[in-house]
Formats: structure tokens, sequence, C-alpha cells
């Protein structure tokens, strides 16, 4: 359905993408006592990332708007769990990084957001993000400028997060 739909984004592509967003949504990852994380509530969750991944590989018109919908997802609750989240980025990324070297004004938003982000979950992004980073050296320069200022920043959580930040480039960009 989602390679038939390529053509209109108004009509099917964008239902498509809400409803596989509705399933990310609906997911807690947080297990209760005595229960496994695998759950249908989880299955749900796979089967939302795979609509929104399809759709955003498919259909290449809608690739910034599905793109804004996965930054708006980070933005609106930073120390919510969202590891789903960073797993369907980080699937976006590998599967087709210089489509969102296109969507780099996105990245860049999520990015400048680094301070108001737990460290944890900055780790997880910029791991996400280091094939995209590799890619465009516009982007690595820019977000170095970003982790450089968080340095100076008086809050220590903000300094660990631009500490935590380096190391992961560091590791993950380092040239052989």
């Amino acid at each position: 359905m989602i390679k038939h739909s390529k053509c209109g984004w108004e009509e099917s592509s964008q239902s498509l993408v809400e409803f596989g967003f509705l399933l990310m949504d609906m997911y807690n990852p947080r297990a209760g006592f005595g229960r496994t994380g695998h759950s249908t509530a989880f299955d749900c969750c796979q089967l939302g990332q795979a609509i929104v991944l399809e759709t955003f590989i498919v259909n290449r018109d809608a690739s910034g708007n599905i793109m804004d919908l996965v930054v708006d997802r980070f933005l609106s609750k930073p120390c919510a769990p969202t590891d789903h989240y960073f797993e369907l980025l980080a699937q976006m990324i590998q599967t087709t990084p210089q489509l969102l070297v296109q969507c780099q004004s996105q990245m860049q938003k999520l990015l400048g957001h680094l301070p108001n982000m737990p460290c944890h979950s900055t780790a997880k992004l910029l791991r996400a993000s280091t094939p995209l980073i590799k890619a465009s050296a516009t982007l690595c320069d820019w977000l170095m400028i970003v982790l450089r200022k968080l340095l100076f920043y008086r809050e220590l959580e903000c300094r660990k997060v631009a500490v935590s930040g380096i190391l992961v480039l560091l590791r993950n960009l380092k040239k052989k």
C-alpha cells in the first residue's frame, strides 16, 4: 500500500504516517512488575516504525514532513522515554543518509536543543546521527560549535552533555 501511495502525500501517505506515529506514541517501554519488555504494545510500536520508515523511503516528497514529525516528538517531551524514536531516526539515517542531508535544517533544529535534553538522550541521539554527521561536513562543524558552546554553560548537566557529545563524536568519527 505504501509503494502505491507515493503519488499523493496529501491523501493516503499522510494518513499512513499519522497512523504509524499513533502506534509509536502509544508505546510505553517501561515494563511492570513481573512482565517482560516484549508485548503487544511493543509489536504495535515496531509496526508503526516500519510504516513510517517505509513511507519515508518510498515517498521522498514527504521526507521533510516526516522528519519534522520525528523532530517534534523529540522536542515535545525531552525527558520522556523515546528509545523507539531513536531507533527510528537511526534506521532513517542508515537507510537514506543522503536524503537526510537535504533535511539538514531539521537535524540542526534537533541538535540545537541538546542543552534541553538529558545526558543519556544526547548520547543516543549523537550515536544515531553519526552516519549523517559523517556525510555532511557542515553539520559536523555546526555540531562541534554547539558542543563547544555547551562547555561554557553554567549548568552542570549542559557541561556533561557537551563532554559526552564530544566523546561520542571522537569515538565514532575517528579516521582510519
